[in-house]
């Protein structure tokens, strides 16, 4: 099989916005740290009371978690796949043999300074074409009325072969914003699952 890209798409991740430095504590992390912070669920769930969960974009956990199991078996698979995200703030490549930060901490502080338009030598911009032929995986696909899109397991998807895309959701509740245009909608479990198991299941059993 030839290189493939796999992509968490429309990841729950963004920096406070402006208004928010009234918050003595979102104030106190900008003066330390002369960035804004990443909007987290698990900190901020004082300010995010008034938007509705589906429109927050507060869980950068999603994506360090999803990242760090995809690069693991890119390691074992350097030549098999390619990691991108995307995110309102634009299409990013995770580079071959990058090595993140376990520490969520850490972590964040790299996303918050390349969201701020910092270079990052290891996560950079990236021009991937989400309309070229692609399978989104969605535990819900059904209750889209996509009339053309059927739910089925991994084992039967069949001619992969011209499929460049693997696209994952990034976040937490809701649907992908953005819109496919050339793109197959499956399931890979009855029941739905957290992003970094979805990522392992499909890895371990297309990818080794």
């Amino acid at each position: 099989m030839k290189k493939i890209n796999i992509v968490i798409a429309d990841a729950a991740v963004s920096l406070a916005p402006e208004n928010w430095l009234s918050d003595p504590k979102i104030s106190r992390y900008q003066k330390k740290y002369k960035r804004l912070p990443l909007v987290d669920a698990s900190d901020h769930q004082h300010l995010l009371d008034k938007i509705p969960r589906e429109d927050r974009l507060d869980r950068p956990d999603i994506l360090h978690f999803g990242l760090l199991t995809l690069l693991g078996y890119q390691q074992l698979n350097p030549d098999k796949f390619d990691i991108y995200f995307t995110c309102t703030y634009g299409k990013f490549k995770v580079a071959s043999g990058t090595r993140l930060p376990r520490s969520q901490k850490r972590f964040y502080g790299i996303l918050e300074n390349l969201l701020q338009g910092k270079v990052n030598p290891y996560i950079m911009s990236g021009s991937i074409d989400l309309n070229r032929p692609s399978i989104v995986f969605s535990s819900d696909a059904g209750d889209k009325s996509m009339e053309d899109d059927t739910l089925v397991k991994l084992g039967e998807i069949e001619n992969i072969e011209g499929i460049e895309n693997f696209v994952f959701g990034g976040f937490a509740v809701g649907d992908y914003k953005t819109k496919f245009d050339n793109a197959k909608y499956y399931s890979l479990h009855d029941e739905p699952m957290e992003l970094w198991t979805a990522l392992s299941l499909f890895a371990s059993n297309l990818l080794t």
